[in-house]
């Protein structure tokens, strides 16, 4: 793998809505790295400086926070840049970061590289928590991830997290050509060489006994 093929991702400080104070949210020992939970809310896990490396170095991440990337153009292109099914946000950092991944290449958490972003005030609300087919549009986008890149091994515990999904259809043939055009590694390859780690902290979760809502 070279640089060319792979994405830079920075550290994401925060600016307060309000106020616009700029604070850190990581302390310099920290080493982190995104993940996820089985229903796809981006989580962080910290893990320990490897050995003879420098707080500074670049490293590994299975996956970033989204938005806020370098990546090579010619290398964007052949990946067909964000999957145009997905619709207006969330799900795209998890797509790229597998597509990135599996098809060859590599996401580089860079320390030395800091940007302030400005996070919601309360009652704030985005296009994307609004309903599309019953369903946020969010969710669906998450349904294009998971029906493209995972394979069916492991495809079933998103669904345990959202059962709701599992009758909606979404047509990714496109992307399912695009992984087979590029020769792309499987999931199960994804969670042994690049996130061996997560399941110390999000488990597969249990097959589900009940699901529905309960109201009062």
């Amino acid at each position: 793998m070279t640089f060319s093929r792979a994405i830079a991702v920075p550290v994401i400080d925060g600016i307060d809505w309000a106020t616009f104070e700029y604070s850190s949210v990581y302390s310099s020992r920290d080493n982190p790295v995104g993940i996820f939970e089985w229903g796809f809310f981006y989580k962080e896990a910290n893990l320990p400086l490897q050995k003879g490396k420098l707080s500074s170095e670049p490293y590994h991440s299975p996956t970033h926070a989204g938005g806020l990337l370098a990546i090579d153009r010619h290398f964007f292109k052949e990946l067909g840049y964000y999957d145009q099914g997905l619709l207006v946000w969330g799900g795209e950092q998890y797509e790229l970061s597998f597509k990135v991944w599996m098809c060859h290449g590599a996401v580089l958490w860079v320390p030395c590289s800091r940007i302030g972003h400005v996070y919601r005030g309360p009652g704030r609300s985005t296009a994307s928590s609004k309903y599309t087919s019953q369903v946020p549009l969010s969710d669906l986008n998450h349904k294009r991830v998971v029906d493209t890149w995972f394979d069916e091994e492991h495809r079933k515990y998103f669904y345990r997290r959202h059962p709701e999904l599992d009758g909606f259809s979404v047509d990714v043939r496109d992307q399912i050509a695009l992984k087979n055009r590029l020769q792309c590694k499987s999931f199960s390859w994804f969670m042994k060489d690049v996130a061996p780690f997560l399941l110390d902290s999000y488990p597969y979760p249990h097959e589900n006994i009940h699901f529905g809502n309960v109201c009062t």
